[in-house]
């Protein structure tokens, strides 16, 4: 830490701890619902049992049936959650949802695992018509480091040959309008 100002030593109950702590924020994000409030614990219970549940996605990946599962987790411990392919527009819903992602689960517990019938974002507020964290969005971030800014070395041609890429102010082939963040890393 070359601030001075980490609260960690960077093991990995800092990691934990910083992960539930996030959990526990995007938790109060969702909307109360009518249902049963479930835990990843009553689906290794295995009781048959309809409700619906908070969940961080650890990860996502297809059965041999073609079904999405998710393996998901919340403070109680981890479980896998089946999104049936039978459901297209379920299917579809689900195929949006990202790893580390806190989402709410509807469905029902049968046979130790969660079969959903409904997936949730937590209620934020969208500033513009842009749908911000989805895969199919056509944006670019562009990452740049060591220009040297501020130094003898800085590298000024380079970065005005580069503001004027980003511009479209050149004959190379360019994404201009698309980029919509610049990390500047280092120097």
């Amino acid at each position: 830490d070359v601030t001075g100002k980490s609260r960690g030593k960077g093991k990995v109950e800092d990691f934990v701890q910083y992960f539930q702590a996030r959990f526990k924020r995007m938790k109060r994000l969702f909307q109360p619902s009518s249902k049963q409030t479930l835990f990843v614990e009553d689906i290794k219970k295995g009781r048959d049992m309809d409700g619906r549940i908070v969940c961080m996605v650890y990860d996502i990946r297809e059965s041999k049936r073609g079904n999405l599962l998710f393996e998901i987790e919340d403070l109680t411990g981890n479980a896998l959650a089946v999104v049936p392919k039978s459901n297209e527009v379920l299917y579809n819903k689900a195929r949006e949802v990202l790893k580390d992602e806190v989402i709410a689960l509807s469905g029902r517990v049968r046979n130790g695992l969660f079969v959903v019938d409904d997936v949730e974002w937590p209620n934020i507020p969208i500033r513009n018509s842009v749908n911000v964290g989805r895969r199919h969005l056509d944006l670019y971030a562009v990452y740049i480091s060591d220009i040297h800014f501020g130094s003898k070395q800085f590298l000024s041609r380079l970065l005005d040959k580069f503001v004027d890429w980003l511009w479209g102010r050149t004959k190379e082939k360019n994404v201009f309008g698309k980029v919509k963040y610049v990390v500047m890393a280092g120097d």
